[in-house]
């Protein structure tokens, strides 16, 4: 299924977005912080393999952890535009972040 996330009328670019929605169990499942992780290291599905992974957050009222991801074969997102949102899992990733730990 397919949903949108819609800019602000005021928003203007000329980058070639998406959102890829992972299901919260998933990360859970993996044992993935992710505030922890490494975005070079990560594989997702349904995804071109050279992505650049923009940002994550959490979601709790949809139980999902979302990716804001960029490539240049996607459609460009322009000025009110809405970026398509995909459901999608991760595949493959190898690194997470250390944290330092200060006392």
């Amino acid at each position: 299924m397919m949903e949108y996330l819609k800019f602000d009328k005021n928003f203007r670019t000329v980058r070639r977005w998406r959102i890829l929605s992972i299901d919260y169990r998933q990360l859970n499942e993996l044992d993935i912080d992710p505030k922890r992780l490494n975005f070079n290291s990560v594989k997702f599905s349904n995804t071109p393999e050279d992505i650049h992974v923009i940002t994550c957050w959490l979601d709790p009222l949809r139980l999902t952890c979302n990716f804001l991801i960029e490539h240049e074969s996607f459609p460009r997102t322009s000025e009110g535009c809405e970026i398509e949102r995909f459901a999608s899992e991760i595949t493959y990733f190898t690194l997470l972040i250390k944290l330092s730990w200060r006392f």
